[in-house]
């Protein structure tokens, strides 16, 4: 099982959310986990968009 981390970026979150695209691109057969990466912040949208999510503070 492929794993993919993705930093979500507090100034441009739309776009951090636009890299789960890639990995769809490169795995075709599907066999990926997605992992989310907040730090000092929480996004309700990324818990429905990422397979695990990761937030770290300070």
């Amino acid at each position: 099982m492929n794993k993919v981390l993705i930093y979500l970026d507090e100034e441009d979150f739309k776009g951090s959310l636009s890299l789960l695209g890639v990995p769809e691109k490169i795995y075709r057969d599907g066999r990926y986990e997605t992992y989310g990466l907040c730090i000092n912040g929480e996004y309700e949208e990324a818990y429905t968009r990422f397979d695990y999510l990761i937030n770290v503070s300070d």
